[in-house]
């Protein structure tokens, strides 16, 4: 059941039972404390306990889940050597569930560092980390705080993060960045196993053509696409454009949503192309003629399938 992440989508059981346990054992005075738990959902009711297992299991951590929408403190992010002085002011570092020196302990120790302003992170354990959720305000990622993460497949933040390299994971799946992330130039780079990628925010030098098996791609127009197409293997079903004006005389949006399509904008100047292969479009806040979203629904009534299309 803790390999399995049972029921994570809807609700998270198993962690409710371990947290339970914890609970009881705290209570009863019962040490040493020998509770596993690889993926973990943070909350604003289970934060404070939660955590103390957090620093039990760094190791073996495989997600990591934040919706503290209402903790009222820092969440610093790091790791290793990185740091952040808000942690270091008054009230407790040590935690009541760390006097037991036992193995599955010892290796963990500076997991997490707590106080009354902040409960700060630190990654350089989570070895096995495969998916990473960081979603609110609260939550600040320092420098290079993922690049031991080897082995994350899904990333998806939507928190405060300065100069984000995308370039160290290897075997990623796929990419979530929201406006509040600087994304470094030129950082994703591999492209082979990606699936899925969103970008919200400013981004220089997507080259389309490097996908392989990319089957989700949503862009912003803060996004710069490179003038080359995708490769006509790829299988997209699902595409995505946001805050695009595609009545714009410098035709930016224009030649994304061409290129996405994998289609050449010069060859295709009287129509709009649609993808083969497409399911499901999404378009948010754009701005366009009602002659070029004509256009877009007789292309759709084209294909040989049914494809959703939401505005």
């Amino acid at each position: 059941m803790n390999e399995l992440d049972v029921d994570s989508e809807y609700d998270h059981y198993f962690q409710d039972c371990i947290l339970s346990g914890y609970k009881e054992a705290v209570a009863d005075k019962n040490a040493p404390i020998h509770l596993h738990l690889s993926h973990f959902n943070f909350d604003d009711d289970n934060a404070e306990d939660l955590v103390q297992i957090w620093t039990l299991n760094t190791s073996r951590a495989r997600s990591l889940t934040d919706e503290w929408w209402g903790l009222h403190k820092y969440v610093p992010i790091r790791s290793q050597d990185a740091s952040f002085a808000d942690c270091h002011g008054p009230g407790p570092v040590a935690l009541p569930a760390r006097k037991d020196p036992g193995s599955s302990t010892l290796d963990d120790e500076e997991g997490v560092r707590s106080s009354t302003s902040c409960i700060e992170f630190d990654l350089s354990s989570c070895h096995s980390l495969e998916r990473l959720k960081l979603s609110i305000e609260n939550v600040i990622m320092l420098p290079n705080a993922l690049v031991g993460l080897k082995k994350l497949k899904h990333l998806e933040i939507r928190c405060k993060y300065e100069a984000l390299d995308l370039s160290h994971f290897e075997h990623i799946d796929s990419i979530d960045i929201r406006n509040v992330v600087h994304l470094l130039p030129l950082s994703i780079t591999n492209y082979k196993t990606l699936k899925c990628i969103a970008i919200h925010t400013t981004y220089d030098g997507l080259d389309l053509s490097m996908f392989e098996n990319l089957n989700s791609i949503a862009i912003s127009n803060e996004v710069n696409v490179l003038p080359i197409p995708l490769v006509i293997h790829n299988k997209i079903t699902h595409i995505g454009f946001n805050d695009f004006d595609f009545n714009c005389v410098d035709n930016k949006a224009i030649h994304a949503w061409y290129l996405l399509n994998g289609a050449d904008p010069v060859q295709c100047a009287y129509y709009i192309p649609v993808l083969p292969s497409i399911e499901d479009i999404e378009i948010n806040d754009v701005t366009c003629f009602s002659t070029w979203l004509r256009s877009l629904f007789s292309t759709m009534l084209t294909l040989d399938h049914r494809v959703k299309c939401r505005l």
